[in-house]
């Protein structure tokens, strides 16, 4: 699923970090080989091509203020297509591509911080994607999106619940869209955390881009995707600085994205404002 990218830490959550200190993550995540999408909920359609989407993704945040964090998320998306038919493939070749996806920048503000938090936060994701017309490989949407959107968190040092939502409205005549997201954790042996999360995403369908045929074809960054995801992350604590991280996504229902899961792997890196005193 094109979604269900790292399971970052701290990605989209109500809290934020304390001021001068750092979050980094390198996260790997895989999807594919497949050639087989959703369609309109949980319906299948078949592509003359086989897909695998692997994304390489730099995500830091810092503690600028207090309750004031900034973001930035680097994707480097390695995508390959394999011909299944060269003889009714529609023209689209087989290619491997090596390019950036849509970088993101944001800004996360703690609202209210008493028996539960409240954080609201915008996200915006730069149109630094590439076409390649031949294969059909397209690397992040061809627009640049606004994302504001409200946290809610509660929890403990064992376990937390938190929500997310939000809105995207992006350029270039792409539809604008909704997006809510749940998930629950709970940590094991003071060191191992078990998270279960929803994701859910509605097109308005609004727009009025007409997307090239390749590009169709692959369903790769079309406008109107959509989904109803679940997933599972695990992080395992190596020390106070320093931890693992997995995951396993997929989906209930979707529209114009991949019938596989995805699989994810990481690891990150945390410099709390303490140890820069």
């Amino acid at each position: 699923m094109m979604f269900l990218f790292c399971p970052l830490l701290t990605a989209q959550s109500a809290w934020g970090l304390e001021k001068k200190s750092w979050y980094t993550q390198l996260g790997f995540t895989n999807i594919g080989p497949y050639n087989e999408l959703f369609v309109n909920g949980s319906e299948t359609k078949d592509i003359p091509l086989e897909i695998t989407d692997n994304t390489l993704q730099f995500y830091s945040e810092y503690g600028l203020w207090d309750k004031t964090t900034l973001s930035l998320s680097v994707p480097l998306k390695l995508i390959k297509t394999v011909s299944l038919s060269p003889t009714s493939n529609l023209g689209i070749a087989s290619e491997s591509v090596s390019t950036l996806g849509n970088v993101s920048f944001g800004i996360k503000r703690k609202l209210y911080d008493k028996k539960f938090v409240i954080s609201g936060s915008l996200v915006i994701d730069a149109n630094t994607s590439q076409y390649n017309d031949g294969s059909g490989i397209r690397s992040g949407y061809n627009t640049w999106t606004f994302i504001p959107s409200i946290s809610i968190g509660k929890g403990t040092n064992r376990c937390f619940f938190q929500g997310n939502f939000g809105t995207g409205f992006r350029t270039n005549n792409y539809s604008h869209y909704l997006n809510l997201k749940a998930e629950v954790g709970y940590k094991f042996f003071n060191w191992f955390w078990t998270i279960f999360y929803t994701d859910y995403k509605e097109s308005f369908e609004n727009g009025s881009i007409t997307l090239p045929v390749n590009n169709l074809t692959t369903s790769l960054y079309v406008d109107n995707q959509e989904y109803l995801g679940y997933g599972i992350k695990v992080i395992a604590e190596l020390n106070n600085g320093m931890g693992i991280t997995g995951g396993f996504g997929g989906a209930f229902s979707a529209n114009s994205e991949a019938k596989k899961g995805a699989l994810n792997l990481g690891v990150y890196f945390k410099i709390s404002a303490k140890k820069n005193e």
